[in-house]
């Protein structure tokens, strides 16, 4: 499998940031050219749409090159590292790139309450749902900007938001979620909204890349985009849309099956199944390093610390405070289809797709562009 590292220059990150400018909110991730050139017509209305997992090699597999949207496609773009919705999202959403927001992937360990932490359910890592905290633990000690706020007013914004099933508009159905765009575009003044859904990523994970189901969702979302476009014919749009990750279908390994790994580490593994992150008790090092590369070396690239800070592999410029312990002694990084979890459990039990690591199936994304 061909392995991508993310390109900065050329990244989902850089569609918001060339929407930002627009606006007259400069971030520090470099702009996509071609947005910023469909943004010197200066439309009325921007949507930035953003659908969960639907990467270029998802589109290609399922959507005729007659289709709507490969009809409009424009360039390829990277993701951002680690191809996965905590983090892509975060950056898209917020302009600012994984090292810096904090938000590196769906669990992280937190030393405050001394476990790992899904970020957006605030719930512990693999506990089936228990609580992690009575607060919201990564808003409290990574807190993100009020960007639609910042941006509102900004370059003659009547109002700016989020549409999504948690957004500032909330939208719970793909109806909603359409009808809420439609509606607000055709308001007086002039409006940027960032519309999420989490599909397809949610039926590739349950059924796997190449689907029926997976296919379904794909294409009517196709279909709706295309009638979106249509009813918003003469309101001076420009829709553009885009895909936090690509997903694989996967296999999963299990650490409990090599317990001489399984005694180097301090505490339990981090982050997500394609990434890896290893605290190591003091002095096994060395010993980890080797045990780790006998047993999961055909399937997962292992980097110190060191390597991955050399690399920039999260992003270049300022760091989040808590960027640098939440890595660890070791990042691991699939390099096949491969998944590591301590045990069997919910995600092993039942994803037959996921995302997280640097195959091109899961870093390249779409860039498609509408006018109207």
């Amino acid at each position: 499998m061909k392995i991508y590292y993310p390109d900065y220059q050329n990244c989902n990150a850089g569609v918001s940031s060339s929407v930002f400018a627009y606006y007259g909110v400069e971030t520090r991730i470099n702009k996509i050219p071609f947005v910023s050139s469909l943004l010197e017509s200066k439309p009325r209305n921007v949507l930035l749409m953003l659908f969960d997992g639907m990467g270029i090699d998802a589109v290609d597999r399922h959507l005729p090159e007659d289709s709507f949207l490969r009809r409009h496609f424009v360039q390829p773009l990277s993701s951002v590292f680690p191809p996965t919705t905590t983090a892509a999202t975060t950056a898209i959403q917020f302009g600012l790139l994984p090292a810096a927001h904090g938000w590196l992937s769906w669990a992280l360990y937190f030393p405050e309450l001394d476990c790992n932490v899904e970020l957006f359910r605030n719930t512990v890592y693999l506990s089936d749902g228990k609580p992690a905290a009575d607060y919201p633990i990564a808003n409290t000690y990574m807190p993100l900007p009020d960007v639609y706020k910042l941006l509102s007013g900004m370059g003659g914004l009547t109002e700016a938001g989020s549409i999504s099933p948690f957004g500032t508009i909330p939208a719970d159905s793909m109806d909603a979620l359409f009808g809420q765009a439609e509606a607000r575009c055709k308001m007086p003044g002039r409006h940027y909204y960032y519309c999420y859904w989490n599909d397809p990523d949610d039926k590739m994970h349950k059924t796997g890349v190449g689907s029926s189901e997976t296919k379904a969702v794909i294409t009517e979302i196709d279909q709706r985009v295309e009638k979106l476009c249509q009813d918003l014919a003469g309101t001076d749009m420009l829709l553009l849309a885009t895909a936090d990750h690509g997903l694989i279908d996967v296999r999963f390994r299990f650490l409990r099956d090599t317990p001489e790994v399984a005694a180097h580490l301090l505490r339990p593994m981090a982050m997500e199944t394609r990434h890896i992150t290893f605290f190591i008790k003091p002095g096994h090092q060395e010993a980890f390093a080797r045990d780790f590369n006998a047993a999961y070396g055909e399937d997962f690239m292992l980097l110190t610390r060191e390597e991955v800070f050399a690399q920039k592999l999260f992003g270049d410029g300022p760091e989040h405070p808590r960027f640098r312990q939440s890595i660890g002694d070791f990042l691991a990084i699939a390099k096949r289809e491969a998944c590591l979890v301590e045990g069997p459990c919910k995600y092993s039990e039942k994803f037959l797709a996921d995302h997280a690591s640097l195959t091109e199936q899961e870093m390249l994304v779409p860039l498609f562009a509408v006018r109207c």
